[in-house]
């Protein structure tokens, strides 16, 4: 490939790497310089463990102060939320009637009264004593129905002025409807927590309930609220649908999503929480992306809250490694409620101690506790994403050209035409959602032709100089073909940053989505072209011919023994294991050293398959012994495909990706020399075994 024939297609590559590693220097600076991090408690959860404690919110509030938080989650109130505080009681008409002797027992004038009232068992009644709350629910019932094609009616009464003596008011709400999604009309957020929250000096972080059937109105309303926050610092969706969302009409929630763009002019940001699905949130991601960063709950990976003090350290290393994998911005800690074995304080301490701690580890990994900061423009301009599409284009072309034998008059014609299209296309289609998928297809392009390096790569065989075999410098080679082939995988991998590298990409609301389709067409892709000229069938049908020996046997025990650690790992820990860019997620105590060593766990599947196999491929190749080729470049491939599909993560630093990349290829090259040494003395004792035999002939034909 690299000839003066094909000088023309290098140029186009090496121009689109250059400038794809201009783009990945550039997204290393902006992300050691995006450093601000957001730890937030959650409002609703610790007011809870005041309550269990005791005491009182602002007290509660003022010590966590001291463990060096910045922000608080408030969310939304609902019919649904108020209910379960005991602060109002929410029935159908039919429940309301079923509970009457428990009401009567809070108060006795409430079953009399109701009694005496016409209970329809298609309504919902909201039942509220406080004044203020009635006020803000009847308020918001009304304005949401104002214009409700339903024509649903809302009607409110003080039950208690209809007992014959003065008591306190008792407010009887009537909605002549049952729906569930009326338990999630959000009412608003409470002043007087907004208050606290704000005298405390905290940022405040809103979550917004789901509301799916909010008007055009009321998200106007909903947003003017919202800006009207002091110490505002984000906002994200609290439930599982996009506030406004309707499955017959879209027009709602594309406004809300304008709506919400314009809270980034108060330099409010949208957090994308982890593993949280939200539906129809694809439609308002091209109006938040530029203002989107990654949030991580505490309850977000469906672990349970610590019970012990080793727990206790593991969820407070993963909130840390959230922070410095994964992007992540803004940590929300739900607080612990149960006590935690081995910790002598009461809950309210034991939250203080894990805050703190929490504080001290992400500050001492060289981030700040502030309001955290998305990035709001693209690494990239419309030309560089041409060429680089262009850089992808070549590397087909040559690869088709190598492979297929494909005349070159065909390669001009291809190239040229398709050259033309891509700059049509993105100049034309830059800002749109068309541009999005046509970013994830060429990085999968380039995912899946990247790792065919290692296939293609041409061997020099060079005979020792005593005629023997020389195991120190047959190794040596075979690792400096691996160093050329993960280096050149790499500097290639670059063109998927620079495709990557949009404010939507970096701040997390796209991904790679072709993650496991990658490693299932790279690994097949490759396995082919291995193939393609070893002849396995004839190989395998002679192998079979001939007659099994004792030495086989002790052999092919011996490499069950060896796989059987890669079959549990593969069994205990799931597909994860093998086809994870990252697969330290268990806390196991080898990714707790490796983490401790390198500063990131490397990928499993790089160096306990990937480079050690890819070495012996290289190693025996050398030697000439081709009879294991598609075995060993299959598992061999492992390595390069777990190095690029890291570069598709483009929300993970990339600092980060190299300092796991390069501990991997260190381990696995450790790896690769004991498996190249066993390899070596199974072949010492092959060929004399050969030698035996051949002996053994030559005796009985001259007898």
């Amino acid at each position: 490939m690299l000839t003066k024939r094909n000088i023309i297609f290098l140029l186009i590559v090496f121009l689109a790497v250059f400038l794809a590693l201009i783009i990945s220097i550039k997204k290393i600076i902006l992300e050691s310089n995006n450093n601000n991090i957001e730890v937030c408690i959650d409002f609703q959860k610790f007011e809870k463990i005041c309550n269990i404690e005791g005491g009182d919110i602002y007290s509660g509030f003022q010590i966590l102060l001291k463990s060096g938080i910045n922000s608080v989650l408030i969310h939304e109130d609902t019919l649904n939320s108020l209910a379960n505080s005991s602060q109002i009681s929410v029935m159908s008409g039919n429940e309301l009637l079923k509970n009457l002797r428990s009401l009567a027992v809070i108060n006795p004038m409430i079953k009399n009264i109701i009694e005496k009232k016409s209970i329809k068992s298609n309504y919902t009644y909201i039942i509220v004593s406080d004044s203020k709350l009635h006020d803000r629910i009847y308020g918001e019932l009304k304005i949401r129905f104002k214009d409700d094609e339903l024509k649903t009616t809302v009607k409110t009464e003080n039950i208690a002025l209809e007992s014959g003596v003065e008591s306190e008011p008792l407010y009887m709400i009537s909605v002549s409807g049952v729906s569930g999604e009326l338990h999630n009309l959000g009412l608003g957020f409470n002043p007087k927590t907004l208050s606290l929250v704000n005298n405390l000096g905290f940022s405040i972080v809103l979550g917004i309930s789901n509301s799916n059937f909010l008007t055009v109105n009321q998200i106007d309303r909903l947003i003017e609220n919202i800006q009207s926050v002091p110490g505002l610092s984000s906002v994200l969706i609290e439930g599982g649908v996009v506030p406004g969302y309707s499955q017959s009409d879209t027009k709602n929630v594309d406004y809300f999503g304008k709506k919400v763009a314009e809270l980034s002019k108060i330099k409010a940001k949208f957090a994308l929480m982890e593993n949280e699905e939200v539906l129809s949130l694809g439609s308002i991601s091209q109006y938040l992306s530029h203002m989107t960063v990654k949030g991580h709950r505490m309850s977000s990976t469906g672990a349970l809250p610590p019970l012990n003090l080793h727990e206790y350290n593991l969820t407070i290393d993963r909130f840390l490694r959230a922070v410095r994998e994964r992007n992540v911005k803004l940590l929300v800690f739900e607080g612990i409620n149960e006590k935690v074995l081995g910790v002598p304080t009461n809950l309210l301490m034991q939250n203080f101690n894990f805050l703190q701690s929490l504080v001290q580890k992400v500050k001492s990994s060289g981030f700040n506790i502030k309001s955290s900061a998305s990035i709001e423009s693209d690494l990239a301009t419309p030309i560089i994403i041409v060429i680089i599409s262009w850089g992808v284009l070549v590397l087909y072309i040559l690869f088709f050209e190598y492979v297929f034998k494909m005349p070159r008059k065909i390669s001009y014609l291809v190239l040229i035409s398709f050259m033309a299209f891509i700059l049509i296309f993105t100049l034309k289609f830059y800002s749109s959602v068309a541009m999005t998928y046509y970013r994830q297809t060429l990085a999968f392009m380039c995912a899946v032709i990247i790792p065919m390096i290692g296939v293609l790569y041409k061997f020099k065989y060079e005979s020792d100089s005593d005629g023997g075999v020389n195991f120190y410098a047959i190794f040596y080679r075979s690792v400096f073909c691996l160093l050329n082939v993960i280096f050149a995988t790499a500097l290639l991998s670059t063109l998927i940053i620079g495709l990557l590298s949009s404010a939507e990409f970096v701040n997390g609301i796209e991904i790679y989505p072709a993650v496991k389709s990658t490693w299932a067409l790279a690994i097949l892709f490759g396995f082919s072209l291995s193939v393609r000229t070893e002849h396995l069938s004839r190989k395998i049908k002679k192998m079979l011919s001939e007659p099994v020996k004792i030495y086989q046997v002790v052999l092919f025990v011996l490499i069950l023994a060896a796989a059987a650690p890669y079959a549990i790992l593969f069994f205990y820990r799931g597909h994860q294991a093998f086809f994870s860019a990252s697969a330290a997620g268990d806390y196991s105590s080898l990714s707790y050293i490796l983490e401790k060593i390198f500063g990131a766990c490397p990928a499993y599947n790089e160096f306990l398959i990937g480079y050690p196999f890819m070495l012996l491929y290289f190693y025996l190749n050398h030697q000439k012994i081709r009879a294991f080729n598609p075995l060993l470049i299959t598992f061999g491939l492992f390595g390069p495909v777990s190095l690029v599909i890291s570069a598709c993560a483009a929300a993970s630093p990339l600092y980060l990706i190299f300092i796991k990349s390069l501990g991997g290829l260190i381990l696995g090259v450790a790896a690769g020399a004991v498996l190249c040494s066993v390899a070596q003395l199974v072949m010492t004792f092959y060929s004399k075994e050969k030698e035996k035999e051949m002996l053994k002939e030559a005796e009985s034909k001259a007898l």
